[in-house]
């Protein structure tokens, strides 16, 4: 390991890690990065596979004297969430990311920073290429579109590989290895309206800013505010006080699985004087909202201007009622704790992305849950307030829990190795976000699976920073563990 954190720089992980930032990689948009990666293959002599959405295999012999050993798959997503600040401007399909270092830190230029799940791919580049590490036959696992549903890790033809053990490189933060995960699924709930213009229209802009967001599954723990939540909760003060109100415009959240940070709409009055009261209203529910959300997003705003004041399109009053109640009332968050496991997480859901568009409006919701009861229950729920409100619910995206294995071959090597590396114990949790692992599972019963990783900091947000000291532990702790199985 380096000796300070500029030298980190001059490793082959960091190297990849830029080079990999640099070509554009969002979900099922991979094909640039799988054309990197098979190249990459082929001028090494590799053998590769890849499929027609862009998961790419590529395998390695064991070092010499390890070349019979049994085979071990790494494994990681090629994706990343590409989420931006509002002042940022960033074509994600077209531009690589812009990386940041300050310290021990590494960061990216008001975007996300794809270091989940980059560095996986930075890990498996680096021992591909080099032929003096000792480790057993590889098999290096790069899925695609992990984070709209995991569905690189459901579509991968299990016949191409052989290894019975897995290590997943989609964990974290360092220190901690993980055993378990939660199951999920998506909720689409639409609704077909009929546009109409409102002639002499008072609209207001109305936006939420500042908040923190985060991972829907690891995060959601923290109670941090969702945007699309709050808005409707001030969409719905405002309806109940100004019965003709009308929507003609809303947008949230960008990715389901990210907490949403930015939401905003337009409200249309029937007069100069609501319009003018209903600014009233909001600067004391800005003042409310801030209070209450001090500690968790103190950077929380609500922005209120004047739209163009002209006739506008609405969706309509009774469709407006709809929408309102809808988002005041559909379940977020944490929904159920367990009492034996220090409250650890078992179900939730997340309110990530609303949308409207020509004449349809679109809701996106992500479900978690460790047990399968519960996330019938909060089916349920997401389908009643989808009725009463006249919205039609597709589930769709569904992938299975990861249960843990009490007989772990792999858990015991990683243990070890950590405890003589670090003089520590190495942390066993089961988290409440999906991995690919249970999908792994699903297709090759009896495989032997965990989940590491450095330390990311606020990932799926624009503040995402990787710890670059956990960076290079990680990798030395996973060439440990690979020099032992060789053996």
């Amino acid at each position: 390991m380096s000796d300070n954190n500029n030298n980190i720089n001059n490793t082959a992980i960091m190297r990849y890690f830029r080079e990999i930032s640099s070509i554009p990689r969002p979900s099922a948009k991979e094909g640039l990065i799988a054309d990197y990666l098979t190249e990459f293959a082929q001028k090494r002599g590799l053998q590769y596979y890849r499929d027609e959405i862009h998961n790419v295999v590529i395998k390695k012999p064991g070092s010499p004297g390890a070349e019979f050993s049994p085979p071990v798959m790494l494994q990681g997503h090629t994706d990343m969430v590409c989420e931006k600040n509002s002042e940022t401007s960033h074509d994600f399909d077209k531009t690589g990311i812009s990386l940041i270092q300050d310290g021990n830190f590494l960061m990216a230029d008001g975007t996300t920073l794809g270091a989940d799940n980059g560095v996986a791919v930075a890990y498996m580049l680096a021992i591909l290429d080099n032929d003096e590490l000792v480790h057993p036959p590889l098999e290096c696992v790069f899925t695609v579109q992990e984070e709209i549903g995991l569905k690189g890790a459901a579509t991968l033809d299990p016949s191409v590989l052989s290894a019975w053990t897995l290590i997943n490189l989609d964990g974290g933060p360092f220190g901690t290895a993980v055993v378990s995960c939660a199951g999920g699924m998506r909720c689409y709930m639409t609704k077909q309206v009929t546009p109409s213009v409102v002639p002499r229209a008072f609209p207001l802009h109305i936006a939420v800013r500042g908040l923190e967001g985060g991972h829907s599954g690891t995060d959601i723990h923290r109670g941090r505010g969702n945007s699309i939540k709050l808005l409707g909760r001030v969409l719905l003060r405002l309806l109940l006080e100004f019965p003709t109100m009308e929507i003609s415009y809303i947008q949230g959240g960008a990715k389901d699985n990210a907490i949403p940070r930015e939401s905003e709409a337009v409200a249309i009055f029937v007069s100069e004087n609501n319009r003018l009261k209903a600014e009233k209203m909001l600067a004391e529910l800005e003042e409310q909202i801030s209070y209450e959300l001090r500690q968790l997003d103190p950077s929380f705003s609500l922005e209120v201007s004047h739209a163009d004041d002209r006739d506008l399109t609405s969706i309509g009053r009774a469709a407006t009622y709809s929408l309102v109640n809808m988002l005041a009332l559909s379940p977020d968050g944490v929904l159920n704790r367990s009492n034996e496991a220090g409250e650890f997480v078992i179900s939730s859901v997340n309110f990530g992305v609303i949308s409207t568009e020509m004449n349809k409006i679109t809701a996106t919701f992500s479900l978690r849950s460790s047990e399968n009861s519960l996330q019938e229950r909060t089916k349920d729920l997401l389908e009643a307030v989808a009725y009463t409100f006249g919205f039609a619910t597709d589930f769709g995206d569904a992938y299975p829990g990861w249960a843990y294995n009490s007989e772990s071959p792999i858990r015991t090597y990683f243990a070890d190795a950590y405890r003589d590396m670090f003089n520590s114990e190495l942390n066993i949790v089961a988290i409440h976000a999906g991995l690919e692992c249970g999908l792994f599972s699903d297709k090759l019963p009896g495989l032997d699976a965990i989940s590491l990783g450095p330390t990311i900091h606020d990932f799926h947000s624009p503040g995402e920073k990787l710890e670059l000291d956990t960076f290079e532990k990680m990798y030395a702790l996973l060439l440990e563990v690979l020099k032992r199985l060789a053996s």
